[in-house]
């Protein structure tokens, strides 16, 4: 296993957690858009289990996983750069990374917040902070972060439940409340989830969601433009109605209509 310690030549680097066959084919395909919108930057993947395509990582850390479900996710700081990104398997990369490592001269950890976390309450824990998505994550190593990822951990084994529930997202949002770090929130274009509504402002970077065929689908659509846009799961990118054409118009229309009658059934 690569040592925490260990500093490798670059500053910056990206890591995956991969358990299982699924998830190492995924990985597979998102570290290889990566490669070709981001040359040059190192990947490594963290796994219990040997992938078919060992070409494919510059570095694998084998690590046990000891919790069921995303448990092995809380070790993606096992990653070595002075700046590391995290980012889920089920992605595609479609644009550069560097603005996301540039956040890291200033702050300590960036992540986009989520539109979860309405649904339970924690005590102490006001409201109005956020939770936030755990699928793409950059840091700045440091004494301080590695004690936030010890803590993560904490309270992630803590709220387990006895059916093997996990909340790798609520204890996050409880992590990063107790913490003292600079964090950040980044914008939904590095990571344009497809199951919730989104709004995305210029190029985006990362799309996150299942499956590939999907994602392959939305860089497309996507990528028409780099206004500011809405993306709604099922219809698509919508531009202001001014900016749109009317073909466009209309179908959009007509996928909101046919995604309706679909919801009936």
């Amino acid at each position: 296993m690569t040592s925490f310690l260990t500093q490798p030549a670059t500053d910056r680097g990206v890591i995956y957690v991969a358990v299982g066959k699924r998830y190492l084919e995924e990985s597979s395909f998102s570290a290889a858009s990566l490669r070709k919108t981001n040359p040059g930057l190192p990947v490594y993947l963290l796994t219990d289990t040997p992938p078919e395509d060992p070409g494919m990582w510059d570095k694998i850390i084998y690590l046990e996983a000891t919790l069921p479900g995303s448990a092995m996710k809380l070790h993606m700081d096992q990653a070595p750069w002075a700046r590391c990104l995290f980012i889920d398997s089920d992605t595609m990369v479609v644009g550069s990374l560097d603005p996301l490592f540039d956040l890291l001269d200033r702050f300590e950890f960036a992540a986009m917040q989520h539109s979860g976390g309405g649904h339970y309450t924690i005590p102490r824990l006001p409201g109005s902070f956020p939770e936030f998505n755990s699928g793409v994550i950059a840091w700045r190593r440091s004494e301080r972060v590695s004690a936030f990822f010890a803590r993560w951990r904490e309270l992630y084994a803590q709220m387990l439940e006895p059916t093997g529930r996990t909340w790798d997202q609520k204890s996050l949002r409880v992590a990063l409340y107790e913490s003292d770090l600079r964090i950040i929130s980044i914008p939904h274009g590095y990571n344009l989830m497809t199951y919730f509504p989104s709004v995305v402002d210029g190029t985006a970077a990362i799309l996150h969601g299942r499956t590939t065929a999907n994602l392959q689908r939305l860089a497309g659509r996507i990528a028409k433009s780099t206004k500011l846009r809405a993306y709604v799961p099922g219809v698509g990118a919508l531009l202001h109605p001014k900016d749109m054409s009317w073909p466009d118009l209309l179908h959009a229309i007509f996928r909101m209509i046919a995604l309706k009658l679909r919801s009936l059934f």
